[in-house]
């Protein structure tokens, strides 16, 4: 990817295990992601970018979601976010991974966040996922739910592996 990203966290390592072990031929089923999870990916980088800042001035990592929005980034990290998510967007085309266009159903997000105690982002990643047969994320909070048909990639890799 770009030098935004060296050494990827547990939970995405697991996805990208994934990715590879899909690129390797080795599962045989169609995989879907939704703009709207690409998008979330903006977070992520941006907070990857801004967090030796945020230390360096001496914060500590526990309030970081709370005083991060002080922290601007530059035009050359914005630049490395787009390229690494271009990157991204084209390994996942290169997979045959479709991404789908997450609408906005205000009332089905209402009733996820109330019914599963869901943030709305979180409503949103399962409303973007209705039509498929599964929801695949590292996402405790999803994973714990109770929403049916949620895994683990890894599971999907153990699965895949103990049936050949």
């Amino acid at each position: 990817m770009s030098a935004i990203v060296k050494k990827l966290p547990q939970a995405t390592q697991r996805c990208k295990d994934l990715l590879e072990f899909m690129g390797d031929g080795h599962l045989k089923f169609e995989l879907q992601t939704s703009d709207w999870a690409l998008s979330e990916m903006v977070q992520y980088f941006r907070d990857r970018a801004i967090l030796k800042q945020f230390i360096f001035d001496g914060h500590v990592i526990s309030s970081f979601n709370r005083y991060k929005h002080w922290y601007k980034i530059g035009t050359n990290e914005i630049g490395s976010i787009h390229d690494a998510l271009a990157d991204f967007e084209s390994y996942l085309c290169s997979l045959e991974i479709e991404i789908v266009e997450a609408r906005i159903d205000r009332l089905k997000i209402h009733d996820y966040c109330l019914r599963y105690s869901l943030e709305t982002p979180d409503a949103l990643q399962v409303l973007a996922a209705k039509n498929s047969r599964y929801l695949v994320t590292t996402d405790t909070k999803l994973k714990n739910s109770g929403i049916a048909n949620i895994i683990d990639p890894s599971t999907l890799i153990t699965v895949s592996k103990s049936m050949t």
